[in-house]
This record gives C-alpha cells, structure tokens and sequence, in this order.
C-alpha cells in the first residue's frame, strides 16, 4: 500500500469545521496516510489541542510555526517542498471527506499509472452542513465547474487547451503523483492558485483526469478565503469579474 501524505494549512480556523475535516481524516478506510499540517500563523494556539484529540488513528506532522502569515499559496508550496508520500493530496480546513475518498482515488491512481493528478467531484454544503442543491447545466459537470458533460462515475482525460480558459477543479478535488509533485517544487509560479498550476502541469503529457464521483463535501461560508466564489453571482457578475483587465491577464501569462 503506498504512502499518501494529505497537506492541510491551517489559518484561524472555525474550530468546529476544523473538528468535522479532522475527523473525516482520521476515519479515512485507506491506512497508509499522514496528514501534514501548516500551522500558517494561528492566533489560537489551543488549536493544537485539536489535532491531538481529533486525529487518533492516523499520522500527523505540524511543520514548524511561522511568525507571519504566508498565505494559501505560499503555504501549500510549503508543504508541497516537505511531502515525501508517493502520492500528495490537497485538503482544506473547513470541508468534509467521504470516508472512502483517499481510498477511492488510490484504486484509481494505481489502476492508470498515466494518470499523474486526479480531480474527483464533490458536492456543496453551507456553515450548518446543509447540502446546496445545484442545477446542473446541459454541457457541464462537476457542479457547473467544468464545461464538458461527463457521465456519473466517468474518468476523463482533461486536455492542456482547457486550462487556458479556467481552473476546474479545486485543490482539496486534487491528488498527485511524486513525479508531478518533484516537478511542481521545482517549476512552482504563485502567479496562479497552485491547483491550476497542478493541473495544468499534468496536463501537458496527457496526465490529467477528472473522476466524476462526488468524495468531499465543500463547505461554503462567509470566511472561505478562496474557492467557489461565483456560486451565488448572477450570469452578469460572473461575465464581468471574468473579463475584469488583471484576470484576463493572469490567464494569459
């Protein structure tokens, strides 16, 4: 059983999401895990406590305590540097694993070793766990995501051209190779989330796959400092933030 290393960052967390993420961590069916936790400038530091009380059955690592904050993007090439798992996958702080997600996504990974990173689908949950219904989009998948219609529990090739236009999947959706994950240390650019630029990497020999299966619950909040931002813009707002002059531009660099 392969060695998977789960990277969280951690920063002022609501402490009862932090519980429910930690505790769909440790209840994970697949054994061989460790979670490795950035402590990304944590006001409380009881938070501590939590890891201890929450994370019972599985490994865990808090890397050093940093005396500023480093942001998301820094903080996850932090922990990207200190992973040594055969394989890497993303987690955020505030969400929900279906307990088979790890173990799901390695069945697939070891199935198709020409798959360097893999997107799984999700489904949307507010502040009190409630489930956000979403209509589904003739043409579309992955909750309106992504722009091409694939099937219930369909594993597709997403191709380089795609990523030009947009990020698809987000970064706790993601797991990765070490081949992917020794190429991103050394080619990391924080002029775009990390997931894209995972994903984009992955892309370029055909490595990039999309798993049409829902294994994580998404929490969407008043305090979520990136994801799902459009979920509630109407068609207007959405065209214009993505006509806005420095997000066409991020995308074209």
């Amino acid at each position: 059983m392969k060695k998977v290393d789960v990277l969280m960052s951690v920063y002022n967390p609501d402490m009862n999401y932090l519980k429910e993420q930690l505790i769909s961590l440790n209840n994970q069916t697949y054994e061989n895990m460790e979670i490795l936790i950035f402590d990304d400038c944590i006001t409380n530091r009881c938070v501590q406590l939590i890891f201890e009380e929450c994370l019972t059955k599985k490994k865990y690592r808090i890397l050093p305590y940093q005396e500023e904050n480093l942001g998301y993007v820094k903080a996850f090439e932090n922990l990207v540097n200190q992973a040594n798992g055969t394989y890497i996958a993303f987690c955020d702080q505030d969400d929900i694993w279906e307990k088979d997600k790890v173990k799901d996504m390695m069945h697939i990974m070891e199935s198709h070793k020409n798959i360097h990173v893999l997107a799984s689908s999700f489904t949307y949950i507010d502040g009190q766990d409630q489930m956000i219904l979403t209509t589904l989009n003739k043409g579309y998948s992955n909750n309106n995501l992504y722009n091409k219609e694939v099937a219930k529990n369909d594993l597709v090739s997403v191709l380089t051209d795609e990523f030009i236009y947009g990020n698809y999947f987000q970064g706790c959706a993601l797991v990765m190779d070490k081949q992917t994950r020794d190429f991103v240390v050394h080619h990391f650019d924080d002029r775009l989330p990390h997931d894209w630029i995972i994903s984009l990497y992955a892309s370029i020999d055909g490595g990039m796959y999309f798993y049409n299966k829902s294994e994580f619950q998404y929490r969407i909040h008043n305090d979520n400092s990136i994801g799902v931002s459009t979920l509630n813009q109407s068609a207007t707002q959405h065209v214009n933030r993505a006509y806005q002059f420095e997000e066409r531009y991020q995308k074209a660099r």
